[in-house]
């Protein structure tokens, strides 16, 4: 769980509300439940850190999520060991903080076996854009 806005209270009671266990993880490191695995990979989100994407690896399928990164090393990897990302494309281009959509296309073709799902996005048109899904909110994603 990154604390990017510096307020690691925020959580004190998340576990007993929620009857969940958080596990901290940090780039590199990864978690092995019962029947999957978890993967952290440090990302860039201009100056707070640590900002983290996963991989979440279950029946042979690797899911990864990244948002809230700019183009990256660790996001490059991720887009190369995930068989569908989850990816930030908030913008058409690129800020200090987010990675822009023709970045995410260049990924892309970079990586013509990834599923790539475009999430925490400005609105933009997008409709010219091939291999590169556009989930609505709420909507069930099949992998």
């Amino acid at each position: 769980m990154a604390f990017s806005d510096g307020n690691k209270d925020k959580y004190n009671n998340f576990e007993r509300d929620f009857n969940v266990k958080l596990i901290e993880l940090r780039d590199g490191e990864e978690f092995i439940g019962e029947d999957f695995k978890i993967k952290a990979y440090e990302l860039v989100h201009g100056s707070c850190k640590p900002i983290l994407g996963y991989i979440v690896e279950k029946e042979n399928k690797k899911i990864g999520y990244a948002t809230d990164t700019v183009l990256c090393e660790n996001l490059q990897k991720m887009c190369r060991e995930a068989d569908a990302i989850c990816i930030d494309s908030t913008n058409t281009i690129p800020t200090k903080m987010h990675i822009g959509l023709d970045e995410v296309i260049w990924l892309k073709e970079q990586n013509k076996d990834t599923r790539f799902l475009a999430i925490h996005r400005s609105d933009y048109v997008h409709n010219h854009i091939k291999n590169i899904e556009f989930p609505e909110d709420g909507e069930v994603i099949e992998i």
